[in-house]
C-alpha cells in the first residue's frame, strides 16, 4: 500500500512539473502579461495541482520559495504577504483558544445540556433539532475536525442507547445531519476557520477591502442557521426516518451526566468570551467611538488572541494552568496555517504589478462580461462551481481558486457587483463539502464511521447541495448589500 501511494505521489509531482513547463513555454508574453508573469503563472499552475493531489502544507512553503526564484517579488515581501499575514497567523491563535474550551470539557457539556432539556421529553423531532443546533454552535467556534471528533461518539452513543442498528435510516440521518450542521457552523464564523479567514485576507490583499469578523458573521450566522433549518426539514419531510424507538430515550439519565461546572471550566469559558467580545465590540462602536475603533484596529485581532492565550497559561487552578500550551501547539492545525500563507502569497503574486497577471486576465475576460449588467448569472456560476468543486477537493483550495478567478471578473463588471457579496458567497459555498470523504474534515470523520458510508453520504448530501446554491443567489449576495 505504501509503495503504491509513493508511486502515486511521484506521478503527481511529475505531472505538476510538466504542467508548469507547459505554461512556461506555451503561454506567450503580451496583452499585459510580463515574462515574470509567465513564470509566476507556471508556479501557480504547479502549486494548485499539488494542493489538490499531493498536499497543502509543505507545498505552500515550496510555492513561496518558487515565487521568489521566479522573480515575482523579493523573498522578504513574500514572507510578509504569506507567513506573516495577520489572517494566516490568526488561525493558529484562534485555534488554540478553541482547543482550550475542548480541553476543559465545555464542548461535551454544551451538547449534553441541549439534549437533556425537558422540552425533548417524548418529542423526537425537537430532540433532533436541538442536537443539530448544539453541533452547529460547537462548529461555529471550533476546528471542524475537532468538532466532529467530539460529536461523532455522542451521536453513536445515542444510536446505541435508543436501540437502532447501523442499517436503520435514523442512524444514517442523525450522523448525516450532524455532518451538515457542523459544516454550516464552520461556514458561519471566521473564528479558527481557515476558509473564512482566507477570504477575509484575500479580499483585503486583492481588492483593498476590509471585512471584519463582526461583518462576516452578520451574514454568515443567519444564512447558515437557515441552512440548519433546511437540513432539518429535509430530514423531517423528505428522508423521514423511523423515530419510534425514541421512547427509549431517558432524559433524566442524560441530565445526571451534567455535573457542576468547576472553576477551571468557568475560568476558561470567561477568558474565551472576553476575547470574542474584544473581536466584536470595537466594530460595534466604530461610529460612536471612532478614535477607540482606530486604536483597536491598529492592534489587530492578534493582540486579544495572544493575550487571551497568555492569561490561560498564567492562571493556575487545581495545580495546573488552564491551558497546556505545549499540548495545544501539538494539536493546532499547522497545515491550515501553511495553506493560508501559501494562498495569501499567491494572491500577492497575482496582483503584483511586476507580473501583469491581473491586467492580462482583465483583458481576456472583459469582452465576455461587456454586456453583462446583472449579477445573477455571475453569482449563480460562482456558487454552483464552488459548491460542486468543494465536494471533490479541499475547501481551502476551492476558496482560493474561485476568489482569484473572480477578481478580474469583478473588476470588469465594476459597480454592477458588490465585491464583499461575491467574497461571502465564495466563503460560505466553499464550505458545502458534505458528499465525499475528501470534501472536508467533517466528511472525513463522519463518512469513515461504521454508521454512514461514503455512498450514503453522497446520496443524502445531494439533497442539501441545490439548497445551498439557491441560498447563495437568493439570500447571501443580496443580504450583503443590506447588512454590510
Amino acid at each position: 500500500g505504501e509503495k503504491i501511494m509513493s508511486k502515486k505521489k511521484y506521478a503527481h509531482l511529475a505531472v505538476g512539473l510538466i504542467l508548469a513547463l507547459l505554461v512556461l513555454f506555451a503561454v506567450p508574453e503580451g496583452n499585459g502579461l510580463t515574462a515574470v508573469g509567465v513564470r509566476t503563472l507556471a508556479v501557480i499552475a504547479m502549486t494548485v495541482y499539488y494542493w489538490i493531489f499531493v498536499g497543502t502544507d509543505w507545498v505552500s512553503l515550496l510555492a513561496i520559495c518558487l515565487f521568489a526564484i521566479a522573480g515575482t517579488m523579493p523573498m522578504k515581501e513574500l514572507i510578509g504577504k504569506g507567513l506573516a499575514n495577520t489572517s494566516a497567523l490568526l488561525i493558529i491563535f484562534t485555534s488554540i483558544l478553541c482547543l482550550a474550551l475542548n480541553y476543559c470539557g465545555f464542548m461535551n457539556r454544551l451538547i449534553t445540556w441541549f439534549i437533556s432539556r425537558n422540552v425533548v421529553r417524548k418529542r423526537p423531532w425537537v430532540f433532533l433539532a436541538l442536537y443539530y443546533l448544539a453541533i452547529y454552535i460547537i462548529a461555529c467556534f471550533c476546528n471542524i475536525t475537532s468538532a466532529c471528533l467530539i460529536t461523532l461518539p455522542v451521536g453513536v452513543n445515542i444510536i446505541q442507547e435508543l436501540g437502532y442498528s447501523k442499517e436503520d435510516k435514523f442512524s444514517k440521518v442523525l450522523l448525516a445531519g450532524s455532518m451538515w450542521c457542523a459544516m454550516w457552523g464552520y461556514a458561519a464564523t471566521p473564528i479558527g476557520h481557515p476558509v473564512a479567514l482566507a477570504i477575509i485576507g484575500l479580499l483585503e490583499s486583492s481588492c483593498g477591502i476590509q471585512l471584519s469578523f463582526f461583518q462576516f458573521m452578520t451574514v454568515g450566522i443567519p444564512i447558515t442557521l437557515l441552512m440548519c433549518v433546511c437540513s432539518f426539514l429535509i430530514v423531517r419531510f423528505i428522508i423521514r426516518p423511523d423515530m419510534s424507538k425514541y421512547v427509549n430515550y431517558n432524559v433524566d439519565a442524560k441530565r445526571k451526566e451534567l455535573t457542576k461546572m468547576e472553576g477551571r471550566e468557568k475560568a476558561t469559558l470567561i477568558v474565551f468570551l472576553l476575547v470574542i467580545a474584544f473581536y466584536f465590540i470595537p466594530d460595534i462602536l466604530r461610529y460612536a467611538l471612532p478614535d477607540f475603533y482606530s486604536y483597536t484596529s491598529s492592534l489587530t485581532l492578534l493582540t486579544p488572541s495572544i493575550i487571551g492565550i497568555c492569561v490561560l497559561v498564567i492562571i493556575t487552578i487545581d495545580g495546573a494552568p488552564l491551558l497546556d500550551f505545549k499540548k495545544a501547539l501539538k494539536d493546532v492545525s499547522w497545515s491550515s496555517y501553511f495553506m493560508l500563507a501559501g494562498m495569501f502569497t499567491m494572491s500577492g503574486a497575482v496582483s503584483a504589478e511586476s507580473t501583469g497577471i491581473t491586467a492580462w486576465l482583465g483583458n481576456l475576460i472583459t469582452p465576455l462580461t461587456a454586456n453583462m449588467t446583472s449579477w445573477v448569472p455571475f453569482i449563480l456560476l460562482i456558487a454552483a462551481a464552488a459548491t460542486i468543486l468543494t465536494n471533490f477537493m479541499s475547501c481551502n483550495v476551492v476558496a482560493n481558486m474561485m476568489f482569484l478567478a473572480a477578481v478580474p471578473l469583478m473588476a470588469s463588471m465594476g459597480d454592477n457587483l458588490n465585491m464583499i457579496g461575491v467574497a461571502m458567497v465564495i466563503a460560505i459555498t466553499a464550505n458545502a463539502g458534505v458528499m465525499t470523504p475528501q470534501a472536508s474534515g467533517a466528511a472525513v470523520v463522519y463518512l469513515s464511521s461504521e454508521y454512514l458510508t461514503p455512498a450514503e453520504g453522497f446520496k443524502y448530501g445531494s439533497w442539501v447541495i441545490p439548497v445551498f446554491i439557491i441560498a447563495a443567489v437568493a439570500l447571501i449576495y443580496p443580504l450583503c448589500g443590506i447588512l454590510i
